[in-house]
């Protein structure tokens, strides 16, 4: 969006790590032209996506809750580096997000 403040963008771009795939969702909506939160909104939604299906079928030996609160805790890390501004990669998510979804 334009005239956004860095401290806008890294808010909205932190947020888009705390419910994953849902607020991914919609900061991807309000991203407007800022590849910075189309990058993490992207990012966040295939980790979000990635963690419910390993925690479902992961819920059938029981250990399909711990993947998804290991999942949320490490979504809500990423929010709190985005936020103080350093760059926060989730390893292959990062790559397949800027090789794959931010090609335009």
């Amino acid at each position: 969006m334009v005239g956004q403040s860095p401290e806008d963008e890294r808010l909205k771009g932190a947020l888009a790590y705390v419910l994953t795939w849902l607020t991914g969702i919609i900061i991807l909506i309000i991203a407007g032209d800022s590849r910075f939160l189309k990058f993490h909104a992207m990012q966040s939604i295939v980790f979000g996506i990635i963690v419910t299906v390993l925690a479902m079928v992961l819920s059938v030996i029981c250990i399909g809750a711990i993947i998804g609160l290991l999942g949320w805790l490490y979504s809500l890390y990423g929010a709190y580096v985005v936020y103080t501004g350093r760059e926060f990669r989730i390893p292959y998510i990062a790559d397949f997000v800027e090789n794959s979804l931010m090609k335009a």
